[in-house]
């Protein structure tokens, strides 16, 4: 399995490790080579738009297909998630459609406070700008880091993590 590329990095994925409590429950946005690596150390959860990343990999996959800019809500609501994740990585739906998150986290943000919440290609202006009005809801930044050694891309990889804790 390859990380980097569409992928988190090795990068992430060792800080992931690191920091995330091993045996937990991970929700992932968007799935693909990285699900296969967390699974290893995580219970994964996976809300998957393409037929082709779908049980793949050992996680509860969700297929939404993509409705209004975003994953279907009917088929994240009718999945049930829970609500005791560790982690939620937030690495699609691909063509830079995650603006389209910002009302199910609004109507659903119990799920996203008392986790890390790990946002991969911060490096796009678009994707930077989903987790800076996650800032302004009141998270904060955790970590961030860059990926220089990703080299199949013309910029290097960046993921940001968040958190809000309400038991501050």
């Amino acid at each position: 399995m390859t990380l980097g590329g569409w992928a988190i990095t090795q990068q992430c994925f060792d800080w992931i490790v690191a920091n995330v409590p091993l045996g937990s429950k991970v929700l992932e946005f968007g799935s693909g080579d990285g699900t296969g690596e967390l699974a290893k150390h995580f219970e994964m959860t996976s809300i998957e738009e393409s037929d082709k990343w779908l049980n793949i990999h050992p996680s509860k996959y969700i297929h939404a297909p993509i409705e209004n800019g975003w994953y279907s809500l009917k088929a994240i609501e009718d999945a049930n998630l829970d609500e005791d994740y560790a982690m939620i990585l937030v690495d699609g739906p691909t063509k830079r459609l995650r603006a389209g998150m910002k009302p199910y986290v609004l109507s659903n943000l119990s799920l996203f406070e008392n986790c890390l919440v790990v946002f991969d290609d911060t490096n796009r202006e678009s994707d930077r700008a989903v987790c800076e009005w996650f800032i302004e809801q009141g998270f904060v930044k955790v970590a961030e880091m860059m990926d220089e050694r990703v080299i199949d891309k013309p910029s290097p990889k960046q993921f940001t993590v968040l958190e809000k804790n309400t038991n501050y």
